[in-house]
C-alpha cells in the first residue's frame, strides 16, 4: 500500500513537491488504486496555474485516464477541453519565440501542439467507447 498524503497538500509550495505528488499519482495508477490517484491529481489540477505547460499537460492527461478507468466520462471531457484550450494558448504564446539559446522553438512547439492533439484524440476514442 501507498501512503497518500492528500491531506498534507494544503498549498504546492514549489514545484519539486507537485513533482513527487505526481510520482506519487502515477504509483497509485499503476497499483490500479484509482480512486486514490485520483485524489492526488485532482488537488494537484487545483494549483495547476504555476505549472510549466508540459507537466500541467500531463498531471490534466494522467487524471483524462484515471476518470476514463473509473467511468466518469463527463469529467474527462471537460479536462480535454481544457487540455485543448492550454494547447492552443501554448502554440499562439510560442508563435514567434526564441528559446534561450536563440533556436528557433517553433518547431518544437508544433511537433509538441502534435502529439498532444494525438493523445487528446486517442482520450476522445476512449471516452466514445465509455460512453457506448
Amino acid at each position: 500500500q501507498v501512503h497518500s498524503v492528500v491531506e498534507e497538500m494544503d498549498g504546492l509550495d514549489d514545484v519539486e513537491s507537485s513533482m513527487l505528488y505526481y510520482n506519487q499519482a502515477v504509483i497509485l495508477y499503476h497499483l490500479r488504486q484509482y480512486t486514490e490517484a485520483i485524489s492526488v491529481g485532482e488537488k494537484l489540477y487545483q494549483f495547476i496555474e504555476p505549472f510549466e505547460e508540459k507537466f500541467a499537460q500531463a498531471v490534466c492527461f494522467l487524471l483524462v485516464d484515471l476518470y476514463l478507468l473509473t467511468y466518469q466520462a463527463e469529467k474527462a471531457l471537460h479536462l480535454l477541453a481544457v487540455l485543448e484550450k492550454m494547447i492552443s494558448q501554448g502554440n499562439n504564446n510560442s508563435k514567434n519565440g526564441k528559446n534561450e539559446s536563440g533556436n528557433n522553438t517553433n518547431k518544437d512547439s508544433s511537433n509538441q501542439k502534435t502529439e498532444s492533439g494525438a493523445l487528446i484524440e486517442v482520450a476522445k476514442s476512449k471516452i466514445h467507447q465509455v460512453r457506448v
